[in-house]
């Protein structure tokens, strides 16, 4: 189904316990995966990243886990393809290897 809105969802992380969590966070990620739209909506809201921040610091290694995939997914979403390189990133590519020196 589609998401609610996304004050209802920073309300709902802020006091859901740990079950509720995880599944609003698979929900936001699955949506954020079929629609580019949607996760840039997400990723465009501060509170909601402000919260999502908060849960990846989580105690719960299960919600943490589950935070950090949705973050690397908005993360992908936000940034634009222009960065994009042939194998799919977008952190541009690694510093080159700086020789040995002799």
């Amino acid at each position: 189904g589609k998401l609610p809105e996304v004050e209802v969802l920073v309300g709902e992380l802020k006091t859901a316990g740990h079950g509720t969590q995880q599944s609003l966070l698979a929900r936001m990620q699955q949506a954020s995966e079929s629609n580019r739209e949607t996760a840039q909506s997400l990723a465009k809201s501060a509170p909601l990243l402000e919260q999502l921040v908060i849960l990846a610091l989580s105690r719960d290694p299960p919600t943490r886990l589950q935070t950090l995939s949705l973050l690397r997914v908005l993360c992908f979403a936000a940034a634009h393809h222009d960065n994009c390189n042939p194998n799919g990133t977008v952190w541009g590519s690694p510093p080159p290897r700086e020789s040995e020196p002799p």
